[in-house]
């Protein structure tokens, strides 16, 4: 019987193991190609800016809520609110 201490074991292995195939799969983290740099410009038209600069803080360079309230010394609530916003103009847009 596997106990939930060797389940988290195993997840932690794997992680530990696959990270960078994860992170690739997952992130664009090289933002070289064109198409990222005309996905970003087309969101930040559609955006305000605070919603922009905490959709990208958040979505592209992965930072934690906390991180972003330190960063722009702004609440929980606005981060929260900020990113809802952003994700639903998104949508939108890409859904036309």
């Amino acid at each position: 019987m596997i106990t939930t201490i060797d389940r988290f074991k195993r997840y932690a292995e794997a992680k530990y193991f696959h990270e960078d195939i994860i992170a690739e799969n997952t992130l664009c983290l090289h933002e070289s190609s064109e198409f990222y740099e005309l996905h970003l410009n087309e969101i930040e038209l559609i955006m305000s800016s605070l919603e922009y600069r905490v959709y990208f803080l958040r979505e592209h360079k992965n930072y934690s809520i906390e991180a972003i309230e330190k960063l722009t010394n702004l609440s929980e609530k606005t981060i929260y609110n900020a990113l809802h916003r952003a994700k639903a103009k998104i949508h939108a847009f890409f859904k036309e």
